[in-house]
């Protein structure tokens, strides 16, 4: 059958907030004297089912075609409940709409096949002087606040104001507080999923963890900071209290679209030591960049060590916006003269500019940023190797034995001709940095002497340079023949798209630990030995050399303790192998 392009009849949907607006603008035919809310473009569902309009298959509906047709006209996309997946539709807002919230990731978690995500996103086509959409909770809202708002019937009230404008498109993600202004006219795409609307007579909707809630009996208080809506994320600060036996602990946490990225406190290390590895195992860096700012945790350890300029690369507005709000923990970084946070997406930053680094360290980790796959491709690792000095060091960020290690370092290693692996037990984690040149690790020892450094260390729990480098795990011969021979990910073949999240497996990992990381563990003591000629080819002697590795091996019997519940033994062992180093 020849094939034509597919147009259809709309759909026009009675709506007491509706107007005539669609009439006017589209030259739409209209149910006359009738206010018209909405306008069903393309739909497949029970109460509207498209139906061509012109063509070979007139009349057919887009029902019969999905099934008739499956993969030719679908392509990859999945069918939702046996229907075309997406629902597009204009909306005309004479009036005000009723506030609505799509339930988030944690709600369908809890309620199964009753509730389903749906993100959304409006294309602003009209608005009259004035025109705004309502999108996410003010600043400083708190849980009681909002339940009394959903009683009295006043949540826009605390919702956050947009005035809008012809041409800008806005995203509203699962879990998102939402309304249309009155005198706007939007197209919509959205997912065909489930949806609760909070009207006025509904007081008992649940208030979806929007806020999440503190638990006072348990010492526990959680204070929404702030909360940003940009055009491509919602941004969110949450405090953290715990109080108990005289004493209390606080944190700050950044949350993008419902994930969060960084936890400023005075326990935070993994994003400190994201920056302090490739310092010091640089033998004089001096210009930095980090790609992803986040909470500016590791903008402040860069600035710890005495280097001439960091620039930071953030593609989020807000995420810089609410920095400050993390100042006793990231330094005050905003307002640090050495700091220059630039706000574009890394990769756009990198293929304009002309600056060369020593440094360049990758923020956007793999495993909780959403879309990062464009910071991990073998044409962006090239694109950081072409802005790397001679000397330079790149730093990948923290990962898991798991299948992502070997699938980053894979592709990392396709570019970068040696790559080594640091084990910090703390965290749990392994990281990758890959160079261009053979490290010699003989700067250590004299950048620890340098002011700042040493007591930087001693603040993540390494407090010698022997300690720094008995978390040396792998160098490059074995990271390359352990986890560098898989799969290369591409801008063609994006194969990260294609895992499962890992913020699923660490969830699940809490609730029922697994040991599909055991043997990669394993196989680290397994290949000390290769870690003890590296050290021995640098020069240092045997019987230090000896120290270390007895060091690594105890750091992960720790491991293996702390995983089978026995955090008390793990920490003997963690004290054992310090002392073996210790000054």
């Amino acid at each position: 059958m020849e094939v034509h392009p597919l147009k259809f009849r709309p759909i026009p949907k009675r709506r007491i907030w509706g107007g005539r607006t669609l009439e006017t603008m589209f030259g739409k035919v209209l149910p006359p004297d009738e206010p018209i809310g909405e306008s069903w473009e393309l739909a497949d569902l029970e109460e509207g089912q498209s139906v061509v309009a012109e063509g070979p298959v007139a009349g057919r509906t887009l029902s019969e075609l999905v099934q008739e047709w499956g993969i030719d006209l679908l392509g990859r996309a999945e069918l939702f409940e046996g229907r075309f997946p997406l629902l597009i539709k204009f909306l005309d807002a004479r009036e005000h709409l009723s506030v609505q919230v799509h339930p988030d990731q944690a709600y369908v978690d809890r309620h199964g096949e009753d509730a389903r995500l749906k993100n959304e996103a409006w294309y602003v086509l009209h608005a009259d002087p004035g025109g705004c959409i309502y999108r996410g909770l003010e600043p400083g809202v708190d849980r009681a606040q909002f339940r009394e708002a959903i009683e009295s019937g006043t949540v826009e009230s605390l919702m956050h104001r947009i005035a809008v404008h012809a041409g800008e498109c806005y995203y509203l993600p699962s879990g998102t507080l939402h309304a249309l202004g009155a005198g706007v006219v939007v197209a919509a795409a959205l997912a065909v999923m489930t949806f609760v609307i909070i009207p006025p007579w509904t007081p008992s909707v649940e208030v979806l963890n929007l806020v999440p809630e503190s638990r006072p009996e348990e010492g526990l208080q959680i204070e929404l900071v702030d909360i940003r809506e940009g055009n491509s994320a919602t941004v969110t600060v949450l405090e953290k209290r715990i109080s108990g036996q005289g004493r209390e602990f606080k944190s700050r946490a950044l949350g993008i679209n419902g994930v969060v990225v960084a936890e400023g406190s005075p326990a935070t290390r993994t994003d400190r030591l994201n920056a302090y590895i490739p310092l010091l195992v640089h033998p004089d860096p001096q210009d930095v960049l980090v790609m992803g700012a986040a909470a500016g945790l590791t903008l402040d350890a860069c600035q710890r060590f005495p280097i001439d300029c960091v620039d930071g690369v953030e593609i989020v507005p807000a995420v810089v916006e609410v920095m400050p709000l993390f100042a006793e923990y990231n330094g005050d970084v905003v307002n640090n003269p050495r700091v220059n946070i630039i706000v574009d997406d890394a990769r756009n930053f990198l293929e304009i500019t002309d600056k060369k680094y020593d440094v360049i360290i990758n923020e956007a980790w793999l495993s909780v940023v959403t879309g990062s796959t464009p910071l991990y491709s073998r044409e962006f690792f090239a694109l950081v190797k072409s802005r790397l000095k001679p000397k330079g060091v790149f730093s990948l960020g923290p990962n898991a034995m798991d299948k992502y290690l070997e699938l980053t370092n894979s592709t990392v290693l396709a570019e970068f001709p040696y790559g080594y692996i640091w084990y910090i037990p703390e965290i749990d984690n392994v990281m990758t940095i890959a160079t261009l040149e053979p490290l010699t690790f003989a700067g250590v020892r004299r950048r620890w002497a340098e002011p700042g450094v040493a007591a930087a260390m001693r603040a993540v729990n390494i407090g010698t340079p022997d300690q720094f480098m008995a978390c040396l795990a792998l160098g490059p011969e074995d990271v390359r023949e352990l986890t560098g021979r898989g799969t290369v990910c591409t801008d063609n073949k994006p194969v990260y798209e294609y895992l499962q999240s890992a913020v699923y497996f660490l969830d699940v990992a809490r609730q029922q630990p697994e040991d599909h990381d055991d043997e990669a563990f394993e196989e680290l003591v397994r290949r000390q030995p290769g870690v003890a000629e590296l050290m021995g080819r640098c020069g240092d002697p045997a019987s230090l050399i000896d120290r270390r590795v007895q060091t690594m091996q105890l750091m992960l019997q720790a491991r293996l303790k702390y995983r089978q519940g026995d955090a008390e033994a793990a920490g003997a062992l963690l004290q054992q192998a310090r002392g073996l180093l210790s000054p």
